[in-house]
């Protein structure tokens, strides 16, 4: 149960950071549009321009990180015995203690 609890804390912690993100992204989106239109700040929050380019900014984010996930979720080896039934991925700890590979974190 304490690792369903853990990991239970570990979503809740990156929900509500990416929300704090966001919200960092739309006030810092915010302050350069009131400087660059010479409004004030409130009057940046409400035009339209600021939302239109939140989105686009979190949206360029979100796929980055979509894309991050895909090619390190890509970067298997598949270990293949000869009969094929005991066929796998390989573990980190299998590339590591095999001679044959070199394992390296970027």
């Amino acid at each position: 149960m304490k690792h369903e609890e853990n990991k239970a804390a570990k979503i809740t912690i990156a929900i509500v950071g990416c929300a704090v993100g966001a919200i960092v992204v739309l006030l810092a989106v915010a302050y350069l549009l009131s400087m660059i239109m010479r409004t004030g700040f409130i009057g940046a929050l409400k035009s339209k321009y600021t939302y239109l380019i939140w989105v686009s900014v979190v949206l360029v984010g979100v796929l980055a990180v979509a894309i991050d996930l895909r090619v390190r979720g890509s970067r298997r080896v598949l270990k293949v015995n000869a009969d094929l039934e005991n066929s796998h991925f390989m573990t980190r700890k299998e590339i590591v203690r095999n001679a044959g590979y070199t394992y390296s974190r970027l």
